[in-house]
């Protein structure tokens, strides 16, 4: 009852084996471009961000943490004193003239 059983690969196996190697080179060849793809994409996404990051510092005036993530900017503007003081008196010269206007038109 105890025999040796011997298979012996036929054509049809050989065949589907020779597909199966090639679906599966096919396969690594698709993620290792998918790979090179999203390196690329990231790589110039990252140089965008620094990039954006290094021109908003060099304004006066403006500062900017490291852009991240989604590509959000969030600069910080700090205003000279004079210009605040100067905005006050240009925001209370235009609500006296509306005012005026408001008025007049009665």
């Amino acid at each position: 009852m105890g025999g040796t059983l011997f298979l012996y690969p036929t054509e049809d196996f050989r065949r589907a084996c020779c597909e199966c190697q090639q679906v599966l080179e096919l396969s690594c060849c698709v993620t290792w471009l998918h790979t090179q793809e999203k390196s690329l994409v990231l790589g110039e996404l990252a140089l965008k961000a620094r990039m954006t990051t290094e021109t908003l510092n060099t304004v006066d005036g403006v500062r900017c943490n490291e852009v991240m993530g989604a590509m959000y900017a969030f600069p910080r503007v700090f205003l000279p004193d004079k210009a605040i003081a100067e905005a006050k008196v240009s925001a209370a010269l235009f609500f006296i003239c509306l005012l005026f206007a408001l008025f007049s038109a009665q």
